[in-house]
């Protein structure tokens, strides 16, 4: 547990560090990346809090509602901190708090879908992963084909690099992940998740 909470706040402290701080200033996919680190840290967190209270008292049942408001709240974070126009104004000079908020929002929002997704079901967290790559590959594919610099703190020819790679592991997680998470999921994680709820 401990060390699965080290790992996890290892990653979000090198999110923010140098090199990779410089390189995310001037590079649209290099701070993609950071984002990445941030929320996979956030993510690790919060298994760690899962095995802190393996009993699943760490958050009372009428909270967790079988993991929807967390998820469709992740979604949303995700959606907003993506929209071009918010997203550049993040990072222009003078904008720190919002940076922030967004780098703080990455990592809480993952430590939640972390805290439940034990409780969710096991068709419900099939169709999370089913929906996240699925997003993640449109907004790839319109930041890809889009023909105006969206993201215009940064070259547009960036913005080109980082649709296509968001639109390639948005398609590998839609069907690889959601195929691997139906072969390797636990069994017994819908019970569970009754259970959580009743």
């Amino acid at each position: 547990m401990v060390i699965l909470a080290a790992f996890g706040a290892s990653l979000a402290i090198l999110s923010e560090a140098e090199p990779l701080e410089e390189l995310a200033e001037g590079n649209l996919v290099f701070h993609m990346f950071q984002h990445f680190l941030i929320g996979l840290g956030g993510f690790f967190v919060g298994r760690s809090l899962i095995l802190l209270r393996p009993d699943g008292s760490l958050l009372p049942a009428h909270l967790l509602k079988g993991g929807y408001p967390w998820a469709a709240l992740f979604l949303s974070l995700f959606t907003f901190w993506h929209v071009p126009s918010v997203y550049s104004a993040a990072v222009l000079p003078g904008n720190e708090l919002l940076h922030l908020a967004e780098h703080v929002s990455f990592f809480s929002s993952s430590l939640f879908i972390a805290v439940v997704a034990p409780y969710m079901s096991r068709g419900f967290k099939a169709f999370f992963i089913f929906l996240f790559g699925n997003m993640n590959s449109m907004m790839g594919v319109l930041y890809s084909v889009n023909g105006g610099n969206l993201f215009w703190p940064y070259p547009a020819y960036q913005q080109n690099e980082f649709g296509f790679l968001m639109s390639i592991t948005g398609f590998l997680t839609m069907s690889a992940g959601t195929y691997l998470y139906f072969v390797l999921s636990e069994p017994g994680s819908a019970s569970r998740s009754t259970e959580a709820e009743s």
